[in-house]
């Protein structure tokens, strides 16, 4: 099988790609991504994040959901899935919603296409009523968020449910979804990808 980045055979490398690596990517590649597990605190919830956002990071995810490479879509939960799997097992995956130009753009939704590698049930819940892309928005618009997220109509959810995104930068968007579950009886815990904004809360 090829490295889905660089396109190297992989299991031509050290011995423990060749025996012991479980990954669609190979180590050179995995090992830039500098992976490094945080557990914090956002918004009185529990947050975890298992990528620093790094420069490969950034190109990896810009390729993926911007360049509209639909095959990337495994490279940053494959290596986690199982870890995943027990830490939050009787959860379901509720992602973060896209933008309505983003998903017709793309063709695809980039975060529930992610969790495919997962054995997790995944829902789509919500509807983002704002459609301007956030890396189109000034620092105080993105802040300004907050009643731009809606639950779908008619939607039922599970009692444990777990908030999903690629990126935390200001946190607007996900404090914008907490909000849109605030009469919901739901167990919520939150993992995103990357904390980009190293001072968004204290690591743990």
């Amino acid at each position: 099988m090829k490295c889905k980045l660089c396109y190297r055979e992989i299991g031509q490398g050290s011995l423990n790609e060749m025996f012991f690596q479980d990954d669609v990517i190979c180590e050179a590649c995995r090992k830039k991504f500098e992976m490094k597990k945080v557990k914090y605190e956002f918004c009185g919830y529990e947050c975890r994040s298992d990528y620093p956002y790094n420069k490969w990071f950034s190109n990896c995810l810009v390729r993926y959901k911007e360049l509209y490479d639909e095959a990337l879509k495994d490279i940053f939960l494959h290596p986690l899935a199982k870890h995943l799997q027990r830490t939050y097992k009787g959860y379901t995956i509720a992602c973060l919603p896209s933008s309505e130009i983003k998903c017709q753009q793309r063709g695809f939704s980039h975060l529930s296409k992610m969790c495919e590698c997962l054995n997790l049930q995944v829902i789509e819940p919500f509807e983002k009523l704002d459609n301007v892309p956030q890396k189109e928005k000034t620092l105080q618009q993105r802040m300004r968020i907050d009643n731009k997220i809606v639950l779908k109509k008619d939607i039922q959810l599970p009692h444990k449910i777990l908030l999903f995104d690629d990126v935390i930068t200001t946190g607007s968007t996900m404090k914008a979804t907490i909000h849109a579950l605030k009469d919901q009886d739901c167990e919520i815990k939150i993992y995103v990808l990357s904390k980009a904004m190293k001072d968004l809360t204290r690591d743990n």
